[in-house]
């Protein structure tokens, strides 16, 4: 059986003995725009034309507490992707990937970490730090009642603080000087993103276009960090620290450079598939909500949809900003809402019958995303396990409980047709809730000829 050509996109197909060299560029950003306390900002970055760009190449970011503002952190469910608002990959005038509300879209995609991942890991790569531990009662080591946060840190008492690096100190010190220097500086993974990373690998040496990432960044005051509660005044306004934002690029070089050349002499036109996102938002109202709503996507292949529902209201003085995502309603009595979920498209329903049992809706979800590391309490707002302990200040059960909602459906039809897909949805929904996202995943071609992008819909 003949082997595989060599490929350099495909590691399955370079030999084990093949020369690696790898080269690492920090890039500034060429067009850099803070925003304001109540506007967004705007950076670029352009990559170099040269290697192969290693898909996992980082955003490093870090924020300027303000003056006098000692406690500020970042929510603990996306950590430093609050700072993010959307995102664009371009080639040329070519938009490869493109995300919109990738906070709200990134808090869903980490409920899949797990716990000794979030603990030991994310809380200081990315300031993520969704992990749980029992809470044992005084003197006993088997009586748990409740779950609460871990990070490492012993409790005080009922009450835990974030880890003192994770902590941004913007008080001043007896000399005068601004403690800024004690902000954490996280990292942001390009394939988090950009999806067309997560399955191939950019080859920059082969692209006649520039190459340019786009951001648009959070409003200063609100959403891009959060402050302790009876400790420092709400809508504290951070800006980026200008010395730490950097695009940390690696590029992979192949062989001895003519084994490279040769193998761009002869793939000059590739082919791509990947996928892509598309965001619809539509706004409602808390109590019983009733929505049938088109999120369109005809004459696409639309492989899974994901909703969730925000308060997008919610600011700094919650443990989770405005990135919880609100599930069903509790009553005085305890008793939570219900809820009636279905997909129609190709004139047909996904499922026989709404759907309604937030356990199946549960399932449904893991088998889309993967396992959420949640409990059932922060998923479907039933059950009391959650402490009652404060988080910087903020009660955990108060501010975790039901605030970990999402339905995620692969699709099952195909392509859909001229219609588009209908959201049927029925739900008793918390206070607060004032927007629903949709964010509908389908598939992409991305041609790559004689150095030029062209990109269409599959």
């Amino acid at each position: 059986m003949a082997s595989e050509p060599m490929n350099f996109l495909k590691l399955s197909t370079i030999p084990l003995n093949m020369e690696q060299k790898l080269e690492t560029d920090l890039l500034e950003p060429v067009v850099f725009n803070d925003g304001s306390a109540t506007t967004t900002g705007f950076v670029r970055f352009t990559l170099q034309r040269k290697g192969i760009l290693h898909s996992h190449s980082k955003l490093f970011l870090s924020l300027v507490p303000p003056a006098g503002v000692s406690s500020g952190y970042f929510p603990p469910s996306i950590g430093i992707g609050a700072v993010v608002e959307s995102a664009r990959l371009l080639c040329g005038n070519q938009v490869l990937n493109e995300i919109s509300s990738w906070g709200n879209f990134h808090s869903v995609k980490s409920m899949v970490i797990s716990n000794e991942n979030n603990v030991e890991r994310e809380q200081y790569t990315t300031g993520r730090g969704m992990s749980h531990q029992f809470n044992y009662t005084a003197g006993s080591e088997t009586t748990a009642p409740s779950v609460g946060f871990e990070n490492g840190r012993e409790y005080g008492g009922a009450d835990l603080e974030a880890l003192p690096f994770a902590q941004m100190n913007g008080a001043v010190d007896a000399s005068g000087y601004l403690n800024s220097s004690e902000s954490p500086s996280y990292a942001i993974d390009l394939s988090d993103l950009f999806p067309f990373l997560k399955v191939h690998q950019l080859p920059l040496a082969m692209i006649e276009q520039d190459v340019s990432i786009e951001l648009t960044l959070t409003q200063q005051e609100e959403h891009r960090a959060n402050v302790k509660t009876g400790t420092d005044a709400l809508k504290a306004s951070y800006t980026i620290d200008r010395n730490e934002l950097k695009f940390c690029a690696d590029y992979i070089f192949w062989g001895d450079g003519d084994d490279f050349q040769k193998y761009m002499a002869q793939n000059r036109s590739q082919t791509f598939s990947f996928v892509d996102h598309r965001l619809t938002t539509t706004s409602i109202a808390a109590g019983d909500t009733s929505v049938i709503r088109n999120i369109g996507m005809a004459n696409r292949m639309v492989n899974r949809i994901v909703t969730t529902f925000q308060n997008d209201s919610a600011t700094d003085g919650v443990i989770l900003n405005k990135y919880g995502n609100l599930s069903m309603d509790k009553d005085a009595d305890s008793v939570v809402g219900g809820i009636q979920y279905n997909i129609r498209y190709n004139d047909r329903f996904e499922y026989s019958s709404n759907v309604s049992n937030p356990a199946q809706l549960f399932s449904l979800s893991q088998q889309a995303e993967g396992i959420p590391a949640v409990l059932r309490e922060e998923f479907s707002n039933e059950g009391d396990l959650l402490t009652a302990g404060l988080y910087q200040g903020c009660g955990q059960d108060a501010d975790l409980a039901g605030e970990f909602f999402f339905v995620s459906t692969r699709l099952s039809a195909g392509r859909v047709g001229e219609r588009g897909i209908e959201l049927h949805l029925t739900l008793d929904s918390q206070a607060g809730v004032t927007t629903m996202r949709t964010w509908s995943e389908y598939m992409r071609v991305a041609v790559l000829e004689d150095g030029i992008f062209t990109i269409y819909n599959a």
